[in-house]
Order: structure tokens, then C-alpha cells, then sequence
């Protein structure tokens, strides 16, 4: 006897996920790569930084890849001083040294006082002062024309190029090392600061990176 249309079938139902309930879909389904690497992402900021100092290490790179560039900029920078030095020594003293009692000024003007019976004017700078600037200026000119005969040096001689930019640091670094210790004894004043951060300092670590960057390149340090 075959079974009613209207009975209901014992038998199981095939396709049997038809009859579970309906699920609608969710609308924005959460994958689990997206939710375990989402803290890892680069900010923007990281992104724009990080081109940014790529782009310096590039650009620091090409700079140095040959001397000729610190060499110029030394030959100009230790001429600009050999001026200012034997041309005015008696302007660059004035504007530099502390205006404040001959005794605590330094060692030249105890070393002058020491020679001379008169007094020493507020105004005007001691002499032997302004004889040893101008003697550091001929310093300065030799600096100069050292520089400018390195530059005529090829590839090959980047020994003597690295001696040079040796040399060039230790004149600069000493002269930083003194400026800064004769501002902090009061010899000089504030004036002297901003020719530390904008001169000598600034050539001292220009050097030092030109010199390490043709130790690199030689393998060796001389």
C-alpha cells in the first residue's frame, strides 16, 4: 500500500539544511588575518618618517660619495675666518668678549696687564689680543690653502684626501673646545655661541663624517 501524499513520510528528508532556519548573511564578516595583523599596519606618520630619513641617508650619501664638497665648503669657511681675523680682529674682539672687569676676562688680559703699567680701557681690546687673533688668521689662511690643494688631488690620493680631512677636524674641534671654554670662564659672552653652533661645530662633525666616510670607502684609516 502505497503511503497518502497527505501522510506524512517516515523516511529521512534529503537536502536536509533546506529545512534549518534561515540565517541571513552578515554584512560585514570579520576575517581573521585582517583582525591579527591590524595593530601591525604602519601609521602614516611612520610611513612619511620613514621616507623621509631614507631620503636624508640618500641624499647624506651622494653629498659625501667624494670629498670635493667638504673640501670646498672648508676652503670657503677658513677663508671667511683668515678675513675676519687680520681684517677685523678689533671688531670681532669687541663683539665677542665679555664686557667685564680686566681681571676676570682670561688670560690674555692678565698676560697683558702683566706687561703694561697702564690701565686697560673698557672699550678697546688689548693689544697682544688682537696680534694673536691676527696670527690665527694666518692659521686660518694655511687651513684654507690646504683645503684648495686637496681638492687638485685624484681618487687615487684619498690617503692624503683623509689626512687632510683629519687635520681639518682636529683645527675645527680644538677651536670649539677652547670657544666654549673661555665663554664658560667669561672671556667671551654670548656672541660666541652662535658661532660655535653655526661654524666650527658644524664643520667639525662635516669633517668627521667625510673623514669615516673615506675610511669605508679606502678600508683603511690613513
Amino acid at each position: 500500500m502505497t503511503n497518502s501524499p497527505y501522510e506524512p513520510n517516515d523516511q529521512p528528508v534529503e537536502n536536509s539544511h533546506l529545512t534549518q532556519p534561515y540565517r541571513p548573511p552578515d554584512e560585514h564578516p570579520k576575517k581573521r588575518h585582517h583582525v591579527r595583523r591590524r595593530s601591525s599596519y604602519p601609521s602614516t606618520i611612520r610611513l612619511v618618517l620613514g621616507h623621509l630619513l631614507s631620503f636624508l641617508e640618500f641624499l647624506l650619501f651622494k653629498l659625501f660619495e667624494s670629498n670635493n664638497l667638504p673640501l670646498v665648503l672648508n676652503f670657503i669657511y677658513h677663508g671667511f675666518l683668515a678675513r675676519q681675523f687680520t681684517r677685523h680682529s678689533n671688531r670681532y674682539l669687541q663683539k665677542n668678549m665679555s664686557e667685564a672687569k680686566p681681571e676676570t676676562l682670561g688670560f690674555l688680559t692678565r698676560l697683558f696687564k702683566r706687561h703694561s703699567n697702564t690701565s686697560l680701557p673698557q672699550t678697546n681690546p688689548p693689544q697682544i689680543a688682537v696680534d694673536l687673533l691676527e696670527y690665527l688668521g694666518g692659521v686660518q689662511l694655511a687651513l684654507s690653502l690646504l683645503s684648495l690643494l686637496a681638492l687638485r688631488l685624484t681618487d687615487k690620493a684619498l690617503s692624503s684626501q683623509k689626512v687632510v680631512l683629519l687635520v681639518l677636524a682636529a683645527a675645527d674641534g680644538t677651536r670649539t673646545w677652547f670657544d666654549v671654554k673661555h665663554w664658560r670662564n667669561g672671556t667671551w659672552n654670548g656672541n660666541i655661541l652662535r658661532e660655535i653652533a653655526s661654524g666650527s661645530l658644524l664643520f667639525t662633525l662635516m669633517n668627521v663624517i667625510a673623514y669615516i666616510s673615506s675610511v669605508r670607502k679606502s678600508g683603511a684609516l690613513l
